[in-house]
């Protein structure tokens, strides 16, 4: 049996072979003689499986391998390896049949500990439920252990006003500037806007596409281009032959946060506002100008009204005007009232 360090100070692995498969796992500790008796004890417990015919235990970081071998298709996978990476570091060789309720607790209470909030710590319990379904379902554990989830409040919704947005836009480098003006412009989100192609934009249509893959709700998505939409388009004409938006003759990957954040302190936005909160902006200002809900819904791509209901408390109008409706029929409950008393007297 071989035990070792990929790097000098990491975890220890250790690697041997058992009926002529080649066995690698991390030991998930840095200490070499405990990574020894985790090694030991994984070859002992397959030497059973085959001996008495247990079934072997699958160790946390196996069943996370095997996962995102299976679930590589998934578009938030990103975000997916973020969170087991992270459980990873709490839970690196245990087997996933340990893995309960109590457990999984305990990983909520560290996560809420670090700073974050419920729904972030819903968000990674989720993936690692995921896991333990996979795990589940290939027969590694008996059942699912149900996944402890904290309350989440309603989340905020942070948009912009028309002057915020312009300062917004006058302290943001020129690309990104432009990035940001057409989200406004069009209600599009990041991953969106820089993954725009000139062959999906339709100048003289005036609108653009976003294929079912790269689209949130998971169907293809049209959007209508304004007047402010399409000039900021016709000003990247040249800068990339496939990509709208460019920094530097390059595709842009990431919205630059440093910068991002200095020129939200100078627009007097909150230090938690992102690029995302530019699509709330355009929602919000939409409401307040009089589009219909279920229009807005449309020209957002959202599965459901729903969604769209985040954003209605700021048009109230849209209700006000049907409030007087009912004043007929109070009108004639005191007509019948009076004339009752009328004929009484």
């Amino acid at each position: 049996m071989r035990i070792y360090q990929r790097r000098p100070g990491g975890s220890y692995w250790f690697a041997f072979h058992h009926r002529g498969k080649p066995i690698r796992r991390s030991a998930g500790t840095t200490d070499r003689e405990a990574a020894q008796e985790y090694a030991a004890r994984v070859q002992a417990d397959l030497w059973r499986a085959d001996r008495f015919g247990e079934r072997a235990p699958v160790a946390w970081e196996v069943a996370v391998l095997a996962w995102l071998q299976e679930k590589g298709h998934l578009r938030a996978l990103s975000d997916r390896k973020d969170h087991l990476r992270w459980a990873t570091t709490h839970l690196a060789g245990k087997p996933v049949a340990s893995i309960n309720r109590a457990e999984l607790d305990r990983l909520a209470r560290i996560k809420l500990g670090e700073g974050s909030s419920a729904a972030t710590a819903n968000r990674y319990l989720a993936s690692i439920s995921a896991v333990l379904g996979y795990a589940a379902n290939r027969q590694w554990i008996d059942s699912q252990p149900r996944v402890p989830r904290r309350h989440e409040d309603d989340p905020a919704i942070r948009w912009a006003t028309q002057k915020q947005a312009g300062k917004l836009l006058a302290k943001l480098p020129p690309h990104l500037a432009a990035m940001a003006a057409f989200s406004l412009a069009t209600g599009l989100r990041w991953a969106n806007v820089a993954g725009l192609r000139w062959e999906r934009v339709d100048m003289k249509q005036r609108s653009a596409w976003i294929p079912s893959a790269q689209a949130k709700g998971k169907r293809t998505l049209t959007i209508p281009l304004n007047d402010a939409a399409l000039e900021i388009l016709r000003a990247q004409r040249g800068k990339h032959r496939r990509a709208v938006f460019c920094y530097r003759g390059h595709p842009v990957e990431s919205y630059g946060k440093p910068a991002w954040r200095r020129a939200c302190k100078a627009a007097g936005l909150p230090a938690k506002f992102t690029f995302h909160d530019l699509r709330h902006t355009w929602a919000s200002w939409h409401v307040q100008a009089g589009t219909p809900l279920a229009v807005l819904q449309e020209l957002g791509g959202w599965r459901s009204l729903a969604m769209v209901m985040r954003y209605s408390h700021l048009a109230p109008s849209h209700v006000a005007a049907y409030a007087g409706n009912v004043g007929s029929v109070q009108d004639r409950y005191e007509r019948e009232v009076g004339g009752r008393a009328d004929r009484a007297a």
